[in-house]
C-alpha cells in the first residue's frame, strides 16, 4: 500500500484539499496557473474508448462515426485533456514514417497543443526507431 512509499510522499494542497505527491521535495502548486494541456495519441482500440455507454463517451456526439465507423472499428484518436479531438493514422510504407492527424475539433488547438502533438508523433519514432514526418490531414 501508500505505507511502501511513506517516506517519498509530499503533501501538498489543491484547491483546498490535501493530495500526495512522489518527491523528495516540496512542490508549489499555484491554483491560479493554467497547466499545459496534455496531448496523446491513442492506439486503434485503446481501453480508454472502451466500456463507456454512449452518452459518456469522451467524444462530441458528431464526430463518433469519425471514431467508431462500424463493423466494429476503433480508430486510432487524438486526445487533448481527456476529450477525443481527432484521429490519427502511422503510413509506414516509406523509408520516413508518417503520422497524419485529421482533427475534427478546431477548439483543440492551440500552441501548446500543436507542441505537445508534434512530441507525441517525435515519441511515434523513438518508439518504432525510425524517422517520422508529421502532417496535418489537408496539407
Amino acid at each position: 500500500g501508500w505505507d511502501a512509499v511513506a517516506g517519498e510522499r509530499v503533501e501538498v494542497a489543491v484547491d483546498g484539499e490535501s493530495a500526495w505527491l512522489l518527491g523528495d521535495r516540496p512542490v508549489d502548486v499555484d491554483e491560479s496557473s493554467p497547466s499545459d494541456p496534455v496531448v496523446r495519441l491513442l492506439p486503434a482500440y485503446d481501453t480508454y474508448l472502451l466500456g463507456y455507454v454512449p452518452e459518456n463517451r469522451p467524444i462530441p456526439a458528431a464526430f463518433r462515426n469519425r471514431v467508431w465507423p462500424g463493423g466494429g472499428v476503433i480508430r486510432p484518436t487524438v486526445v487533448v485533456d481527456g476529450r477525443v479531438v481527432g484521429t490519427w493514422s502511422l503510413d509506414r510504407s516509406r523509408t520516413t514514417a508518417v503520422v497524419s492527424v485529421d482533427r475534427f475539433d478546431p477548439g483543440a488547438s492551440s500552441a501548446a497543443v500543436d507542441r505537445d502533438l508534434e512530441a507525441e508523433v517525435d515519441d511515434v519514432g523513438r518508439f518504432l526507431d525510425c524517422d517520422v514526418e508529421y502532417r496535418h490531414v489537408g496539407d
